[in-house]
């Protein structure tokens, strides 16, 4: 009996693993007929990248070594990583991407647990797709579901399904990649739920008397393991207290169908930020737990002939990766007692990931990928791993002329001059600078602002004298514009709440007195030199994500607007007093 049982077993695993139709006895097909199938369900185990290549990654100067670890399967799973509380049945004419859609119908499982379930299905004389969407929306009016909302019988094909995607929601965006929906529980209430969406796609002839079609479902996203990092001693020290672990460059947007793609997939617009841990580091801890994602996918070409030291310099431009940042900040008061905290000092590590350590950086679906991270003190120079600020090149000062050789010369227009660059490089620390003063309401003083991350360009019911625009409209020298805020006592530092950032920096002065802007001081980038930072930093732009975009020092030329930039490197212009856009500060470096 047990041999039978065995047997049994196994017929339905063969089976389970076919995305094949099983045909019963052939009969004439109607072109109106609908077909019950009994529809059955594998649901595949995260797969494994360990036959893609190196997975060591070491790199000694800048101080890291990475691993990618094997991890032993588990007997069991976790059951909310298989949790299915309903499916969309998709049937398409054909299996060509203009194949138009004849059948969507929704199935709900208010157990959680999917099993085999009874289907309607159009019959038909040749191939048909039919395509399973798990854990995407139901089919209730009030579903957000793409499937439901974007998706029309005898219109939509099969690639406005591949288009189908979603956003971080915001409501709760903690969940993504995961789809938050409500569906119907057992007496059909709607219940709020964040769930792994899975897919799954079989071709097949749809005839009368068929018995089964057998689907393996897949996640449309993968699951990301850090684990434990390990700092070395010499990164234990009072030069970094604080300890922050991030995945960035994720992108914004998860599709519901992602098997088949190659790459670039989605797209250059990773930039979702939400991975970031721990929440608030205890400082001299020098802890960074263990974590684990879900990611959607991030597709990119394989980058053939690099070595392990060259993977993080030539890592393609938006591929995901690990961040880890070390850092140590001093509490400043500026305009109130409340206390603001400025970063002082920092060091960065940055680890490109993939299936392996050498060409691959993408992050296929329905992977478990699980990471060691060693880190030590970085090298003394520039390591593009660990850098106590970031400089993103020559943008900075005067312009320059240079010679065959590279010298700089007298003045950019001697005639021995074949190239030109401006004379100092920018410093910028990898994060946001804060307000330093009090808003005004109607001049109201509110301190809503005071300390945040997002400010005004100029304070709300500040006027200027008309004069003053003018002096604020270089397009690459963003020390010439906060020259000009320093100088105007009156309608400067006082109403500027941006612009006179680089000088609050420094003197943690409301403008009281005459001071002159010292050179090494910090100021507001004009919008010339925010673009600068943003081509040269492109690999770690995460780190400078906002809510929108920066603001530069420079204003245009009606003195009403400022120029910004968005994530994207889009240049913008906004009024002073928009309150939704992020600052940063920067400074000459003296040269080498």
């Amino acid at each position: 009996m047990k041999k039978i049982v065995y047997l049994l077993l196994l017929l339905w695993c063969l089976c389970s693993c076919s995305d094949e139709l099983l045909d019963g006895p052939a009969r004439p097909v109607l072109a109106a007929d609908s077909v019950r199938v009994t529809l059955g369900f594998n649901s595949l185990s995260f797969e494994s990248p360990f036959s893609a290549g190196p997975r060591t990654f070491a790199v000694s100067p800048d101080g890291v070594e990475a691993e990618l670890v094997e991890m032993p399967v588990p007997l069991t799973r976790s059951g909310e990583e298989d949790r299915v509380y309903g499916f969309w049945v998709l049937q398409f004419n054909g299996t060509a991407a203009t194949s138009v859609m004849t059948r969507k119908q929704y199935y709900n499982c208010p157990s959680g647990t999917l099993s085999a379930s009874t289907v309607t299905l159009n019959a038909g004389t040749g191939q048909q797709r039919i395509v399973v969407i798990a854990n995407a929306g139901c089919n209730n009016s009030n579903s957000i579901s793409p499937i439901r909302m974007d998706l029309t019988v005898n219109v939509s094909t099969y690639n406005d399904l591949l288009s189908l995607h979603y956003f971080p929601d915001k409501t709760d965006q903690t969940a993504y990649p995961l789809y938050r929906d409500r569906y119907p529980d057992a007496t059909n209430n709607l219940v709020w739920r964040a769930l792994r969406v899975m897919c799954g796609v079989a071709d097949a002839r749809i005839t009368a008397g068929m018995s089964a079609l057998y689907i393996s479902l897949r996640r449309n996203v993968s699951k990301i393991t850090i684990l434990p990092v390990e700092l070395d001693a010499s990164l234990k020290t009072g030069d970094y207290p604080l300890w922050q672990a991030s995945l960035v460059n994720i992108p914004a947007s998860s599709y519901l169908l992602p098997m088949g793609r190659g790459s670039l997939f989605p797209g250059t617009g990773a930039g979702y930020t939400g991975h970031q841990w721990p929440p608030v580091p205890v400082a001299e801890s020098y802890t960074i737990p263990q974590k684990t994602f879900d990611v959607p996918v991030n597709l990119f070409p394989s980058v053939a002939g690099l070595t392990l030291i060259e993977r993080q310099a030539k890592a393609p431009n938006g591929s995901t990766h690990l961040q880890v940042m070390g850092y140590k900040i001093e509490y400043h008061r500026f305009d109130t007692l409340q206390q603001v905290p400025i970063i002082k000092r920092s060091v960065i590590f940055r680890i490109p990931l993939g299936t392996n350590f050498t060409d691959n950086f993408s992050i296929p679906p329905n992977h478990d990928l699980t990471y060691k991270i060693r880190l030590k003190a970085p090298a003394a120079g520039e390591g593009s791993a660990g850098e106590t600020r970031f400089v993103p090149g020559y943008f900075g000062g005067i312009l320059v002329g240079l010679d065959k050789n590279g010298t700089v010369l007298d003045k950019p227009d001697n005639p021995a001059a074949v190239q030109w660059r401006f004379g100092r490089k920018l410093e910028v620390y990898p994060q946001n600078n804060r307000c330093l003063m009090k808003e005004r309401d109607a001049y109201l003083e509110d301190n809503k602002y005071f300390g945040s991350e997002t400010m005004r360009w100029r304070r709300k019911g500040a006027i200027f004298n008309t004069y003053f625009p003018k002096r604020m409209m270089e397009l690459m020298n963003g020390k010439t514009n906060s020259v000009a805020v320093a100088q105007e006592m009156v309608y400067g530092p006082f109403c500027m709440v941006t612009a006179s950032l680089g000088y609050r920096l420094e003197n943690q002065l409301s403008a009281s007195a005459s001071l002159m802007y010292q050179d090494a001081w910090w100021y507001a980038p004009a919008i010339g030199q925010l673009l600068g930072i943003w081509i040269a930093g492109s690999g770690i732009i995460s780190t400078m994500s906002g809510v929108e975009g920066f603001w530069s020092s420079t204003l245009d030329n009606t003195g009403n607007q400022a120029y910004l930039m968005t994530l994207k490197g889009e240049v913008m212009k906004a009024d002073l007093e928009t309150d939704i856009y992020h600052a940063r500060a920067v400074r000459n470096l003296p040269n080498p």
